[in-house]
């Protein structure tokens, strides 16, 4: 490692160059960041005349070849660690599994792909998509590290989230009925007085706040 990758290493960056395009505009690749209470948001390459995503732009330029390929004939690299051949090689490696482990989140997160409302096979399923969710902030930090940019921590908020997305139902935003109270009451004392027993879900500190407000409520 040389003296000015040393320097780099110690800075973070919210974005970095990552090469020059045909027109010779410097493309720049953005930090990874946790959008709309939703999703990773990563791959958005910018230039002083496009927004795009790294994929799309790669395949609309270069198409029907690997990721190497692409990267090395569809712009000029400049990032100095890029500019290593292993290097490249381990970002390619790294963002192929980033775009493919995005896909089988949304599987495991909508039960199917959605190309149907039929769902004879539902796949929905939390523990597999918190698992999945988990590796891709491995895979995109690991991208950060070799990139120099900031990288994105997964949360307990994050795991909430996703909880969030995959069982919205919970989160009405009607006033809650009696019934409705009871209920979720039910399942306060079932879950969170036997912890034991269920290992199946994760249900936000807010939500059980909430809950427990209503219960005391209703026995009042």
């Amino acid at each position: 490692m040389t003296g000015q990758d040393q320097i780099a290493k110690e800075i973070l960056y919210k974005r970095v160059d990552i090469g020059y395009d045909k027109s010779n505009e410097t493309l720049s690749l953005e930090a990874p960041s946790w959008d709309c209470n939703h999703y990773i948001g990563f791959g958005y390459l910018t230039s002083f005349s496009q927004s795009t995503h790294l994929d799309w732009f790669l395949n609309e330029t270069t198409p029907n070849k690997n990721l190497f390929d692409q990267m090395t004939e569809s712009f000029k690299i400049c990032h100095p660690r890029l500019k290593d051949e292993s290097t490249l090689w381990q970002f390619c490696d790294l963002f192929k599994s980033w775009t493919v482990l995005k896909e089988a989140l949304e599987i495991y997160k909508k039960g199917n792909s959605h190309y149907t409302s039929v769902q004879d096979t539902n796949l929905k399923d939390f523990k597999i998509a918190l698992r999945i969710l988990k590796d891709l902030f491995r895979v995109v930090n690991k991208i950060c590290e070799i990139l120099y940019l900031e990288p994105l921590e997964f949360t307990e908020s994050i795991e909430r989230d996703l909880y969030k997305n995959m069982n919205p139902t919970t989160f009405r935003k009607r006033k809650p009925t009696k019934t409705d109270s009871r209920q979720w009451t039910m399942i306060y004392l079932n879950k969170y007085d036997n912890p034991q027993n269920h290992n199946d879900v994760v249900i936000p500190n807010r939500v059980l706040k909430s809950w427990k407000k209503r219960s005391e409520g209703l026995n009042q």
